[in-house]
């Protein structure tokens, strides 16, 4: 987490504020006489409830400059403590994005490790009984470094609906598992969503993929794509084998 502070609230939540560059106000004093003794080694420091309150609007650091992004920035992660989970945090920040002009794009699909630009109604092929299909979805503005994964995202074959992944709480246990719902290539602004994912965990709510022993030679694939401003945008296309 590098220079991070836990803020936690009276409603079981915790504001995680991390990869700070440096803290300010009385945060800055306990680090800097805490840092005396220990200088550079890890330090974790916590408090008793009522022993260091934080006023909304206080200041607590700055933010700093991280591997991704080459100008300030800073991580912000939003615990729910009772369930541990991690609670998408635009469903509860007051930020306007909706003038920058986001809009959903079905940019490429993968069958097996074969791919290609996506185009809707189009036929893709591929072999053996059930192939792995991954989709490259941006939700994105004009301003490109802007971008967002998806809020939900549902899944059919054949006018069924066989699986839906809901983004707005991620089990902490988790975290580590992105792989079960995205593909290769996946990084934090470009987004690969596994179609055919086998997996049943949150967040995965509904998978009947895994049911299925094997495809028909061609199947009717619909996608609906809904995104953190709650536009939805859909896909259709076609797999047939080959």
């Amino acid at each position: 987490y590098g220079t991070a502070v836990f803020i936690n609230h009276s409603d079981n939540t915790q504001t995680r504020y991390i990869a700070l560059s440096r803290l300010t106000g009385s945060f800055m004093k306990l680090f800097e006489a805490v840092n005396v003794e220990f200088e550079d080694l890890p330090v974790t420091i916590t408090f008793n409830q009522g022993e260091f309150d934080v006023e909304q609007g206080q200041p607590i650091g700055f933010t700093g400059v991280s591997t991704f992004f080459k100008i300030p920035a800073a991580y912000v992660e939003i615990i729910d403590l009772q369930t541990n989970q991690a609670i998408n945090p635009l469903s509860l920040l007051k930020l306007d994005l909706k003038q920058l002009g986001y809009g959903i794009a079905f940019k490429r699909i993968r069958v097996n490790t074969q791919e290609y630009e996506f185009s809707q109604g189009a036929v893709y092929p591929f072999t053996g009984e059930k192939p792995m299909v991954e989709m490259l979805i941006e939700n994105a503005s004009a301003r490109s470094e802007f971008k967002f994964a998806l809020r939900q995202l549902r899944v059919k074959i054949d006018g069924q609906q066989v699986l839906a992944i809901q983004m707005d709480r991620i089990p902490l246990d988790l975290k580590d598992k992105a792989n079960r719902v995205y593909g290769d290539k996946t990084n934090h602004q470009t987004f690969w969503y596994r179609l055919t994912t086998p997996w049943t965990t949150a967040p995965v709510v509904e998978n009947e993929i895994r049911k299925i022993e094997a495809f028909n030679d061609k199947i009717k694939v619909e996608v609906e794509a809904t995104d953190v401003f709650g536009t939805v945008q859909t896909a259709e296309f076609w797999l047939k084998r080959r």
